[in-house]
């Protein structure tokens, strides 16, 4: 009985043409190119929205008025409640209303929703 001969293929002589190596290419760059071109499109986009936007007139003689206004009504507040005695035990909810000034109201008057802002800028 013979045994079938493998032939072996003759190893190819790289020594001409020097494998790939590795190297970075195009798609290592795609992200972060794609992330640089979303940057650059909102900061266009934001400088086109500020200098598009309306932008409120602030008129300087009315915001004095309207901060003399308002510590007069903090004023007359203070005097009001000044010389009571706190009650002990549970307190009863107190319903507080105060007056809302035009200059101090922005949007519409006859919205169905107000919402007002209590803050301490100290």
């Amino acid at each position: 009985m013979e045994e079938p001969q493998i032939e072996a293929e003759p190893e190819e002589d790289n020594a001409e043409e020097p494998e790939e190596q590795s190297r970075p290419g195009r798609s290592q760059w795609i992200a972060p190119a794609w992330f640089l071109l979303g940057v650059l499109v909102g900061v266009i986009g934001l400088a086109v929205f500020t200098m598009f936007s309306p932008k409120p007139q602030l008129d300087e003689t009315t915001m004095r008025q309207s901060a003399r206004e308002g510590m007069l009504d903090a004023i007359a507040t203070l005097n009001a409640t000044q010389g009571q005695e706190p009650e002990r035990g549970t307190p009863a909810p107190v319903k507080i209303s105060f007056n809302l000034r035009d200059t101090n109201r922005l949007g519409n008057k006859s919205a169905k929703v107000t919402i007002v802002e209590f803050s301490d800028f100290q």
